[in-house]
């Protein structure tokens, strides 16, 4: 094969990489553990990976509703087998992902159910501007969390007090 075959090869598996969803990467796992009510533990051809749900922000564990956000995820997910669609790597190492069980969207029933808010600085793609607007409408429910008056959401909590 010449030079330019290859190169037509290679252009071509790029631009047949390019128009598969992404969702044809996607994988499957059995849901071990909830850590909170955004970061779970998959098994995943004998390995644990630690799967943070994409484009949501959950109370944490030692915030009011923190406790209640796991629980939420955790009647969804554990023990369950997921679809795992990878959309990146956070700063902390984790796969960030959409988590599906039985063709349910976890990130998704997070916010809906008053249990998460959607990370307006890192939830990039197209849906989550409807993801927004469902927050919207689990806060004017008062769904979840958003019964208290004034939860503070984990960016909040982890700040010095006084700045």
């Amino acid at each position: 094969m010449n030079f330019f075959n290859k190169k037509k090869h290679i252009v071509a598996f790029f631009v047949f990489a390019t128009l598969i969803p992404a969702s044809c990467f996607a994988w499957s796992g059995k849901v071990l553990s909830v850590s909170d009510g955004d970061t779970l533990k998959v098994l995943h051809k004998g390995k644990l990976e630690k799967i943070r749900l994409y484009g949501i922000d959950a109370p944490q564990k030692k915030q009011n509703f923190g406790k209640k956000a796991g629980e939420f995820a955790s009647s969804f997910v554990i023990g369950e087998n997921v679809e795992v669609e990878r959309k990146g790597t956070g700063r902390y190492g984790r796969i960030e992902a959409l988590v599906s069980v039985n063709g349910e969207n976890i990130n998704q029933l997070m916010i809906i159910n008053g249990y998460a808010w959607v990370n307006r600085q890192h939830c990039t793609e197209k849906f989550c501007n409807d993801w927004i607007k469902m927050e919207d409408a689990a806060r004017q429910e008062k769904k979840g969390m958003w019964s208290e008056q004034n939860i503070a959401s984990p960016k909040e909590s982890l700040r010095p007090r006084g700045k």
